[in-house]
């Protein structure tokens, strides 16, 4: 199980970064981590990209590897840094020169062939450090092909990114006359839609490169991101597009205990992932963000032993990411969800932060994967189950989008928190009263506690700075 080999890492994981990585990718497959420097983003990121790119065959029906010796099938994963200096796809994409009749490659490039060559299995792009460039110069063609993916009783349709004009597969590497002609008849005996030879002798992979290609739907992309004074802001057209996952670490009491049992056990428990000392999650909530273990955790925490993460979940025969269309998924969901989109709706509807159906289909889909999750891992998903996956949503599609200054945003803060309060009677706390409750007073005060925490967060920065942003 997911869970498993996460713990083996020896890595500090919160259970809801670890759910909502799960479901954000099988909701659309573009997922972007923000937060402090070394909080573990790119180390969730890499953990979970190597339990989906085990081999499968290796695994036994629960999920456990027949053998501890086995590495991942590192052809279906690339990890890529970005750099200040790209302005255009170039650098994930590569070029042609005419000049040498050669395609320069990418490691970006050779994935997406690979993932195109086997549209079986899931391949995994990290982009590291993803806003050291504008993402709408270099980024820009991957969005607008991911959005054109359509589907109707016709079949499905996508656009391209076109890579050269030359009607025909061109080569990566210069080769020899006498090599050439074994090259060329290796690329013509490829089949259609198949732009990589393996040879089985050496193991090596020949690419060749078509005159467009589409972004495949088997391919996932986590980008991380660090924000300070040498990156750059993404536009509403990237944050529309993605689902934005915020990880700032767990508190310092819950990874001091953490290594605490690593050196008396000389192994990490299963509960590390859950952790935090008694004595702190007993305190008041200075920091905003600890966790009190008991009854009053939320759904995420208390179930995630349970929860079945397979890697077969991101695969062809499990449809990659949520096929249901929407008007199924809200008949399913509409006695749960409905009221709850339209009142958020409602409170952003007359602001510059007003959402699009987009956004709607995108959290009814979350939500939906959610459901399917608990219940593929025989545990109930009900009205409390239903709620916490709108929080979640809240955090990773609603309030990224809402940054501005201390004039525009307070009102929308307050009214947002209105909304998350569990009785619309009760009135909203001061941000003096908010640091006082314990995690479980805030989840007996809040519906929806996370996308509380959040936005009082924000409020404490347009007080502080006249400017506040979830990003």
């Amino acid at each position: 199980m997911l869970q498993d080999y996460l713990n083996s890492t020896t890595l500090l994981f919160e259970p809801t970064n670890v759910i909502d990585l799960y479901l954000s990718l099988k909701t659309f497959p573009l997922v972007i981590f923000t937060g402090i420097s070394g909080s573990g983003k790119t180390k969730l990121a890499q953990a979970f990209v190597d339990y989906m790119c085990l081999p499968r065959h290796l695994l036994t029906e629960s999920q456990q590897l027949e053998t501890d010796a086995v590495g991942i099938e590192e052809h279906r994963y690339r990890f890529v840094s970005v750099r200040s200096d790209w302005l255009d796809n170039k650098g994930l994409l590569g070029y042609y020169n005419p000049l040498t009749d050669i395609y320069h490659s990418t490691p970006v490039l050779e994935l997406i062939l690979d993932a195109l060559s086997e549209p079986d299995e899931p391949f995994f792009l990290i982009l590291d450090e993803m806003n050291l460039a504008k993402a709408e110069y270099y980024f820009s063609d991957f969005l607008s092909v991911m959005e054109s993916r359509r589907t109707s009783s016709l079949g499905s349709s996508e656009e391209k990114v076109e890579l050269h004009k030359l009607g025909r597969n061109v080569f990566t590497k210069s080769y020899s006359e006498d090599e050439k002609n074994e090259v060329l008849a290796i690329r013509d005996s490829l089949p259609n839609g198949v732009y990589v030879h393996l040879d089985p002798e050496t193991g090596q992979r020949q690419y060749f490169v078509p005159d467009s290609i589409p972004i495949p739907v088997n391919l996932y992309i986590i980008g991380t991101v660090n924000i300070d004074e040498t990156t750059y802001r993404f536009s509403p057209k990237v944050i529309d597009r993605s689902f934005v996952i915020e990880m700032n670490g767990s508190s310092a009491a819950a990874y001091l205990s953490s290594l605490s049992n690593r050196q008396t056990q000389g192994e990490v428990p299963d509960s590390r992932l859950q952790t935090t000392l008694t004595e702190f999650s007993e305190e008041p909530n200075a920091d905003l963000g600890s966790v009190e273990m008991g009854e009053h955790i939320s759904t995420f925490e208390r179930n995630y032993r349970q929860l079945q993460f397979t890697i077969s979940d991101f695969t062809h025969q499990r449809t990659f990411t949520t096929q249901r269309s929407e008007s199924d998924v809200f008949e399913d969901l509409s006695q749960h969800i409905s009221d709850l989109i339209i009142g958020v709706w409602e409170v952003l509807a007359d602001t510059p932060f007003r959402f699009s159906y987009r956004t709607i289909n995108r959290i009814l889909r979350f939500v939906d994967a959610g459901v399917n999750l608990w219940e593929s891992s025989s545990l109930e998903a009900g009205t409390e189950v239903v709620q916490d996956l709108f929080d979640s949503a809240l955090n990773l599609k609603i309030l990224p989008r809402v940054h501005g200054p201390r004039r525009q945003l307070e009102p929308i803060l307050t009214s947002l928190l209105q909304f998350c309060l569990r009785t619309s009677d009760e009135s909203v706390p001061t941000l003096e009263e908010f640091s006082e409750l314990t995690s479980g007073e805030i989840r007996n005060r809040f519906r929806f506690p996370r996308a509380a925490t959040s936005i009082f967060k924000v409020l404490r920065q347009i007080y502080e700075t006249n400017y506040g942003s979830f990003i």
